[in-house]
């Protein structure tokens, strides 16, 4: 059964709201700079940085925010089980997409967006109600559109913040990506292969990612 998983448009306020409003595994954050909550506020378009412990903030028009939480010593493996995962909540109550675009999602999908002073870390846990024996599962080449063709997760960095160009990533249960770069909604750059470690995994119930981008 082909599942996909969408993360876009909110990449680079879950990363600007992490950094002005930092938050550690164990502690609540520090008061922002004088101002610094409302140059953020002013930045964003959307609902404003959710805050502590919440992780997600959503207004009546379905936009969300992110916060980023920093953390020390994550191990990239694909098995979620460093404390953060049990001492931060996940963002999840995402919609669907298709086959209709819209709705609930049919499959409960958890993301924690986490920074430290290197990486800027994705993970996601796929739940997924059909055995792993019906699950549609394509390719592991990278830059392979088959990667895309079945159950994968896709996620969309918007670094300029314009709704229109950005760096797009697809990652599939068995580890197969894709990268690149998209300019205007239209223009794909193919040979963008950046450096970025990533990990995928199993638990009862579904499939895990641990990606990190330097």
């Amino acid at each position: 059964m082909r599942r996909t998983r969408s993360i876009a448009g909110v990449w680079v306020l879950a990363l600007l709201g992490g950094l002005v409003l930092p938050a550690a595994a164990q502690q609540q954050p520090a008061a922002p700079p004088a101002g610094a909550a409302e140059s953020v506020l002013q930045i964003i378009d959307g609902p404003p940085p959710p805050v502590a412990p919440a992780v997600i903030n959503r207004d009546a028009e379905g936009r969300a925010t992110l916060r980023a939480v920093r953390v020390d010593d994550l191990t990239v493996d694909g098995v979620l089980d460093e404390p953060v995962y049990q001492q931060i909540p996940a963002a999840a109550g995402f919609i669907m997409q298709e086959p209709r675009e819209g709705p609930p999602a049919t499959e409960q999908t958890d993301v924690w967006v986490l920074f430290d002073d290197d990486n800027l870390y994705l993970v996601v846990r796929c739940w997924n109600s059909a055995p792993e024996s019906e699950w549609i599962i394509r390719d592991m080449r990278r830059d392979s559109f088959n990667v895309t063709s079945g159950e994968y997760v896709g996620v969309l960095l918007d670094t300029y913040y314009d709704r229109r160009s950005g760096y797009n990533f697809g990652i599939n249960p068995i580890g197969g990506r894709i990268d690149m770069q998209m300019t205007n909604e239209r223009d794909f750059n193919m040979d963008w292969n950046p450096i970025w470690e990533l990990r995928t995994g199993r638990f009862d119930g579904g499939w895990t990612i641990e990606a990190a981008f330097p």
